[in-house]
């Protein structure tokens, strides 16, 4: 009975122990994707995520979507987003807007023309255009609105190439 309660002891522990290192070396956070894709700290802010929700298909297919709702940008904030890389100000310059194409950003978001964004395209289609703009398959969107003091991260992957002919 003893080596029974134990087995049974050994078990549950491995279990509470593997549970706990996902939960902090794997679990995908807001803030954990945030500095994968851009290499931007939160730290110093105060937020609240308002939104998480991402949606992958079993072929690698996805989208995320991250809204942050700062309680207070100031301007030390401010400055640490203008320093980033590859920053630029708002608003999404008219191309780039039709390159993403239909998505699940908050277009107040995308119109919004007070702060900054970072737009990064992987692949683009040759198969489609928006207003003459060749679409983007792969791309990753981050914006900061200084005048309403919201975030958003947003990226997605599309694995299409077999079927449409995607180049790069």
């Amino acid at each position: 009975m003893k080596k029974i309660i134990v087995i049974v002891l050994v078990i549950v522990l491995s279990g509470i122990a593997v549970y706990e290192v996902y939960n902090l070396f794997l679990k995908r956070t807001p803030e954990k994707l945030l500095k994968q894709q851009f290499n931007i700290s939160l730290k110093d802010f105060d937020y609240s995520i308002e939104t998480f929700e991402e949606e992958w298909c079993l072929n690698g297919d996805g989208e995320l979507l991250i809204v942050i709702k700062f309680n207070e940008l100031t301007q030390k904030n401010i400055e640490y987003f203008k320093s980033l890389d590859n920053i630029q100000p708002l608003p999404v310059s008219e191309m780039e807007y039709h390159q993403m194409g239909a998505n699940k950003i908050p277009k107040q978001l995308l119109k919004a023309d007070t702060g900054y964004y970072i737009y990064q395209v992987g692949r683009i289609a040759n198969w489609e255009e928006v207003k003459g703009v060749k679409m983007a398959l792969d791309f990753k969107l981050f914006i900061v609105d200084t005048e309403n003091n919201k975030a958003v991260l947003y990226y997605q992957f599309i694995q299409l190439e077999f079927l449409l002919g995607a180049t790069i």
